[in-house]
Parts: structure tokens; sequence; C-alpha cells
């Protein structure tokens, strides 16, 4: 297992985005890395999405993630121990999903189905799971039918859907999740996992937009569906398992951390610096007559190009050509003038380095 960090730059503003996923497999509680800010940062956009609860054993579908967005938050350079929470797993119990941790705060790991509690709640029998006040929402209770349909696991965003809502034996959805722009599309995180169904003649339960798993359904030992886990680095919660038949239940997704954040421009202060860059060209100038008065007059036609410096930062640049004409005129003697051509450039005192 690891925590990869992704890296990128918004192309319209500048803004730098940093991502924190993991691979480590539901059920295995955190990953970690240490990481940075650059100098000179003390605010930043911050999102945490906590792992996803695990699908119910026939009771509900798991919990979202708990989400938590701060826009401006301040922090240090650091550096900060980043932890991304794994989703949840049934192992004979059904196990809520992991908290994500950085920068002090923490998104709690999403309820299990059958009512437990989370970051948002998993779906359950007559009761169904807590979520965690700001983070996510409950989840839902079975209806009519409690061996056949199971209520949705909650989401960021809403609760997840009491079972029978779509029919008799209907499974619930999964609360939806929350939007986030932090990456600069909008994209849903932490939506719960749908509760079971019985039979085809009615509606899925669907997971919750955001990464929430589906709940199985079953009609028969040739005829069933199995759930889907919730989405890994959403931090959805799991499908719920028909108890009839089918694999079993399915984990939650594993959590994430989003971090976005603008870099501010460094000042380095170098003083006037100034360069001379000289060519001298040298024509000969032959008379065979005296020259009464120490006095030429010539056309000369030099092309002369505009010096011209390319720098790819942001740099301030004076430039001016200069000509310095000598001549001697004793005669009666050989007469040369010599044509020196100076470009200077002056770099200002200040410049901005980005």
């Amino acid at each position: 297992m690891a925590v990869t960090v992704t890296e990128t730059r918004d192309p319209v503003d500048g803004r730098r985005i940093a991502k924190f996923t993991s691979s480590i497999s539901a059920g295995g509680g955190q990953d970690s890395v240490e990481w940075s800010f650059p100098e000179g940062v003390t605010q930043a956009w911050v999102l945490l999405v906590g792992g996803g609860g695990c699908g119910g054993y026939g009771d509900g579908g798991g919990g979202a993630g708990g989400y938590v967005e701060v826009f401006n938050l301040s922090v240090t350079t650091g550096p900060h121990t980043i932890k991304i929470g794994a989703g949840g797993i049934y192992d004979g119990a059904h196990k809520n999903g992991a908290n994500t941790e950085a920068f002090g705060l923490v998104a709690y790991g999403g309820g299990a189905g059958g009512g437990n509690d989370g970051g948002s709640g998993g779906g359950g029998g007559s009761v169904a799971g807590s979520g965690v006040s700001g983070q996510g929402y409950r989840g839902g209770v079975y209806g009519s039918y409690p061996d056949r349909s199971s209520g949705g696991g909650g989401g960021a965003g809403g609760p997840g859907e009491n079972a029978d809502v779509h029919g008799g034996t209907g499974g619930g959805y999964g609360g939806p999740g929350k939007y986030s722009t932090i990456t600069g599309v909008s994209t849903a995180y932490a939506g719960g996992g749908g509760g079971k169904y019985y039979n085809t003649g009615v509606d899925t339960g669907y997971g919750g937009v955001g990464g929430g798993g589906q709940g199985g359904w079953w009609l028969n030992s040739s005829y069933y569906s199995d759930p889907t886990p919730g989405t890994n680095g959403r931090g959805g919660g799991g499908g719920c398992r028909n108890k009839n038949g089918g694999s079993w239940t399915y984990a939650g997704g594993s959590g994430v951390v989003i971090v976005s954040y603008y870099v501010p421009p460094v000042y380095r202060h170098f003083g006037s610096i100034y360069n001379i860059i000289s060519r001298h060209y040298d024509v000969p100038f032959t008379s065979n007559y005296s020259i009464i008065s120490p006095h030429v007059e010539f056309i000369s036609k030099y092309d002369i190009a505009q010096p011209h410096v390319d720098f790819t930062s942001k740099y301030n640049i004076y430039i001016g050509i200069g000509f310095n004409t000598q001549i001697d005129a004793s005669p009666p003697k050989t007469v040369e003038f010599r044509t020196r051509v100076e470009s200077l450039y002056k770099l200002s005192s200040k410049f901005e380095v980005i």
C-alpha cells in the first residue's frame, strides 16, 4: 500500500493542486505520507473525505465517509502528515470505514450497513445509523418486507432512502454525496451505498452520486445481481448484499485529501546591473590631398541590429545604443575613422520570479 500524491497546476488561475489517494485495501485502516507546502504559503483550500462503510449483509447500504471542506484554512509550511482512510469491509462483522486526517482536521469513516454510526450513517433495519454533524447524514431503514429490502446508506449531501420508496420490495437509494470544484472540475464525493431489493419488478437500490455502490438483488438462484463496492478516492459506501445469495457484501471506497493553494511571488533584490557590450568596426580612409581642416564628410550605411535579450521570466529591460566616432585628420596621411557601437542594457533592481 502507498499514498499517491498527484500535483497539478490550474492553467486558468495558476492555483496548485495536490491530490492524495491510497491503494490501501479495504479494512486496512489508514495509509500515510509526509508532505510540505512551498515556502510562503499561509492559506489553503482543503477537502477531506473519510473511507466509506461496507455494505450490510442484507441489512442496508454502507454510509459514505465524512466530508470536510475548508476554503481558507491557515497552514504552515510543514511537514504535515496526511492520513488516508481505507473503506470498511465485512469479515464476519460489519466494519466502518477508517478516518482520513490532515492539517488538524478529521473526516470520519462511514458507518457500515446494519445501522452503524459514522461520518455518514449506514442503512439499517428498524434503526439506521447516524452521521456526524456537518459531515454526513443518516441511513435509511427497511420497509414492510424486512427480509427482502433494506435502506440506503447516508451520504454527505443527504440521508439514505428508506426501503419501499420505489415499491414494496425495493431497496432504498444511497444518500447523495456533495460536489466540490477544488480540482477545477465539479466532482461529487461521499455518496451512500444502495440497499438490497428482492426482485426485478421494482427499482434498484442505486448508490448515491459521489461513489456509492449499488445494492444487490435476488430473484432466484440463477437470476441475481451482486452489489458493487464504493468508489476508491471518493469515500463511497458499499452496496448491500441480498441474504439469499450472490457474493458477500462489498467494501466501502477509500478516502481522499485534496489541497488547493496559491504560491505567492518571490522577490529577490539584485541592485542595478549594467553591462556594456562593445563592437569595433575599423574602416580605412585614404586621401592624396591635404586636409585643411579636421573635417571629414562621409555616409556610412551599417545595418545595426537592435540588441535583444530573451528571458523566460518577467524582467524589465532597458536597452540603448551609443556611437563613438574617432577621426585622425592630420594631413597629409592616411586618415582612419573608427566607429564603436555600444549596446547597453540595464536590469531593473526588482523583478518577479515565477
